[in-house]
């Protein structure tokens, strides 16, 4: 583009050309020809750029010039630069940035985020802006690991972004660490990091898989897809792309990697799932509740569903009704419909109470008995009706078939080896025993029961209540549930509410291996986790992950075998959850008696502690080999560690280190509480110069130097309340101090649905 130069108005300048030549007065040059001009030119339209004196030189040279072209109010096309593996809801500043190719002052506007310009105070008012000032960005990342926020500036109509992409939390992340696992001397565990992957439409689905709780020598492990079959099938190559992929870890590596799933299309709309699993790891290497689930949902209804439908007639029995087909509507009746599903059935059951007259046993009435089975590769799934409220199982009914006005055993029973039966987004309440309960006294051991976004609630009973019961379960899974207000009749007050009755367990469990407990809410109960015999099957001790659990009297988890012959609980693992309790143990460990062989292995880490002036944290550590506790935030407790021998075993503490303690009231140990030799510790400098020869329950000499004390506030924009919200980035643990790896740091901690 050309433009035309009056230099009259400051007399005779010399502008050269490349070669030398002397331009005279009066002349069209092109703009912004580097050999003739090296400034910019005006920022006034008529207006005069004038720089003194002249010097004749290309770089410096003054002369003045009048552009004789319209105002333009259109600049170029502009973008900030993308900020990746930011901080979890943290705030973020753009690059500065200078717009160009306009003269004219124009407007500025910002959406989901914050401008300023030449520095001055960022708002998120629109505003003008003038060539030649600067502009900057700025916004607050995602709560969530690896996801994007985008902020878009808006100058003269033309749009620029700005994004950040929070980093994947991992055992590296800067706010939690598994600092030190190589010195257990052991390979560790792999596992999948979540059990659900939840898509609501095809893409990408990016599964996450971790090597914990050891880093001994390199390890290897495949992550593979399998096809599910029946009313929800995904079909390899079709509606997705099948995986099988080997992931590695060095000697002393730890940490998460991932795998990407690629979902093509959905058959038809509603609930779809991909099955995950974890083979092949290498020698001594743990797999941890080995398989997983991607769920695509597009919030449709899937039409190979059968629909429970209390809208439809009165809450009738029809048992073995066997009319399963798809779209079939069975009147009011989810044992019904439960009796007649097929492997790979999906019955959808809409909104409404829901009572049923079973009987289990011959004498109490136990709701609804499931007694059939799916397969790994074709579940029964039984789903409230998308877009409804969850349904109620409602067991207390005046006109029960007894004859009297009482609530039932359980809301809904497993019974006979019933395997493979997935219950989401379902409630109950006012049973005796349990809301969803797969009871020991059959003798049946059930594989692959999956509990998603359930609610049972206000249970009473005389014994071993539960909200929901795992008795002889494999590879149950518990997930993104709300368990509260399970009691115990026996009791007449709890330290949680009014209510006449003393608490009871969350979820309960008989001689369950292989569990997973992960992303509940669990409140006024006296335990939140309750595993009171060990697997005689040969697998692990639950694990236990990612939970909140507040107003509990008695533990948050409790691994237990109180005189019973079974096998010993082995490798529980306890990490990432959130405890608050209202007068209680945060975490019991171990309390077994009367067990064959001796537990092993009890991992407690990544946690967050919040006690009060009677909490001990880890009590009833005994009879165990192995236990671990590192990396635990732990605030306002009166004692943390209760470790005791017995006459029969000793109790041997491998590692304690890397924990951090806030506003500790009085003991951070009491060790061999049954001994003469009774060790109390009362201060940080003395936990950090045990060692094997004061303490006998203490392994190996074990580094406790790494222990920290603090006084400040543990958490950012503390309330001291975790009942509300998810606790994610509301209350992160405080920056600058030796505590900042420990705790449950930004990840999410509780249900989100």
């Amino acid at each position: 583009m050309d433009f035309d130069f009056d230099f009259s108005r400051r007399g005779r300048f010399r502008v050269l050309d490349p070669d030398g030549t002397e331009i005279s007065s009066h002349t069209s040059i092109e703009y912004a020809q580097e050999a003739a001009v090296r400034h910019a030119m005006a920022n006034r339209i008529n207006g005069d750029y004038t720089i003194e004196p002249p010097v004749w030189s290309l770089k410096t040279m003054g002369f003045g010039v009048t552009p004789v072209q319209g105002p333009d109010s259109v600049p170029d096309a502009f973008s900030f630069q993308d900020v990746t593996d930011a901080a979890a809801s943290a705030v973020v500043e753009s690059n500065v940035l200078t717009p160009f190719g306009y003269t004219v002052p124009v407007s500025v506007s910002v959406e989901n985020g914050e401008y300023r310009i030449d520095g001055g105070a960022y708002t998120t008012l629109p505003g003008t802006i003038t060539p030649a000032q600067t502009v900057q960005v700025r916004h607050t990342t995602a709560a969530d690991a690896g996801q994007t926020v985008t902020t878009t500036l808006s100058i003269g109509g033309v749009g620029g972004t700005f994004r950040s992409t929070t980093q994947v939390v991992s055992g590296g992340n800067e706010l939690w660490t598994e600092i030190v696992p190589e010195d257990f001397g052991i390979p560790g565990a792999v596992q999948f990091r979540d059990s659900h992957v939840n898509l609501s439409s095809p893409g990408i689905a990016t599964i996450y898989v971790e090597r914990c709780e050891g880093a001994q020598g390199a390890c290897q492990v495949t992550v593979a897809t399998y096809s599910i079959t029946g009313a929800c099938a995904m079909v390899a190559g079709a509606d997705y792309t099948a995986v099988s992929e080997v992931l590695t870890w060095d000697n002393g590596e730890n940490g998460v990697k991932s795998v990407d799933v690629a979902v093509l299309a959905l058959p038809e709309p509603g609930i779809h799932l991909i099955g995950l699993e974890l083979t092949n790891g290498s020698a001594g290497l743990r797999l941890k509740t080995p398989n997983a689930y991607i769920k695509i949902d597009d919030g449709g209804v899937n039409p190979n569903g059968t629909i429970v439908d209390t809208s439809t007639g009165n809450q009738g029995n029809i048992a073995n009704a066997n009319n399963n087909a798809p779209g079939n509507i069975v009147v009011g009746d989810i044992a019904g419909a439960i009796s007649g599903a097929i492997p790979g059935d999906l019955i959808y059951v809409r909104a409404g109470t829901y009572f049923d007259n079973r009987r289990l046993s011959g004498k109490d009435t136990a709701g609804i008995i499931v007694n059939n089975s799916g397969t790994r590769t074709a579940p029964i799934q039984v789903v409230g009706y998308p877009g409804d409220a969850q349904p109620v199982i409602d067991q207390l009914e005046a006109g029960s078939n007894d004859g009297q006005g009482k609530n039932r055993l359980c809301a809904m029973t497993f019974l006979n080896n019933a395997s493979y039966i997935h219950i989401r987004g379902i409630e109950c309440t006012r049973s005796q025993t349990g809301g969803f309960a797969s009871l020991e006294q059959d003798g049946g051991e059930k594989f692959g029961l999956v509990f998603y976004d359930v609610h049972p609630h206000d249970i009473a009973g005389t014994e071993n209540i539960g909200g929901i019961r795992l008795d002889q379960c494999s590879g149950a899974i518990v997930s993104q549930s709300r368990i509260h207000d399970i009691y115990d009749t026996r009791v007449s007050s709890n330290g949680f509410n009014s209510v006449p009755f003393g608490g009871h367990s969350g979820i309960h469990g008989y001689a369950p291996q292989d569990c997973w407990i992960e992303y509940n809410d669990i409140y006024n109960v006296e335990r939140a986790v309750y595993q009171k015999d060990a697997s005689n099957r040969g697998g692990e001790s639950h694990r236990v992950n990612n939970n909140k659990f507040w107003s509990f009297d008695g533990a948050g988890v409790d691994y237990d075998t109180p005189g019973q012959t079974d096998g010993p609980h082995t490798n529980g693992s306890v990490f990432r959850n959130l405890m608050q309790p209202i007068s209680a143990n945060l975490l019991i460990g171990m309390g077994d008696a009367g067990h064959t062989g001796q537990p092993t292995g009890l991992f407690a880490y990544g946690n967050t502690f919040i006690g009060d002036t009677s909490s001990t944290v880890f009590g009833g550590i005994t009879q165990i080999v192995g236990a671990r506790f590192y990396s635990n935030s732990i605030k306002g407790a009166r004692r943390v560690f209760v470790v005791q021998n017995d006459d029969t075993e000793n109790t041997l503490v491998e590692y304690i280190d890397y924990n951090n303690y806030v506003d500790l009231n009085e003991r951070y140990g009491i060790f061999d509480q049954n001994t003469a030799n009774v060790t109390n510790i009362a201060s940080l400098s003395a936990m950090q110069a045990l060692d094997q020869s004061t303490v006998n329950t203490l392994a190996n000499t074990p580094d406790m130097e790494n222990n920290s004390s603090e006084t400040t506030p543990t958490f950012v924009n503390e309330t001291g309340d975790i009942t509300t919200g998810d606790y994610r980035n509301t209350n992160l643990l405080t920056a600058g101090y030796a505590g900042r790896p420990m705790g449950i740091g930004d990840e999410q901690v509780g249900r989100t649905i």
